[in-house]
């Protein structure tokens, strides 16, 4: 296999990915960038806001936007940081936690 058809089929192994991610997250009721937010937060790990961000290649304020609803409904907590309270932390909730475990 050459180089184009390895990322060919890597790109296709990826749509497929989103795809199912997208219907599971459906049947939760949540987006699936609203799951994936989920998978890449890991237990006992808070994450910054702004690192998702960057992750996320898009402003701080859709960060805020997306973990608005995943608050409302108890899958994550926003924390202030103990060191610099201008920075929010993400966390997952025990909700969030086994939503991410049935997803995973």
């Amino acid at each position: 296999m050459n180089n184009t058809e390895a990322f060919r089929n890597l790109a296709m192994m990826l749509l497929r990915s989103k795809q199912r991610l997208s219907m599971l997250a459906a049947d939760h009721e949540i987006t699936g960038v609203q799951a994936t937010l989920l998978i890449i937060l890991e237990p006992s790990k808070p994450l910054k806001m702004s690192f998702l961000a960057e992750m996320f290649e898009c402003d701080a304020s859709n960060i805020t936007g997306l973990t608005d609803r995943l608050e409302d409904v108890g899958l994550i907590s926003r924390d202030q940081d103990p060191n610099d309270r201008r920075i929010r932390l993400l966390s997952l909730t025990k909700k969030g936690l086994k939503l991410r475990t049935d997803i995973l």
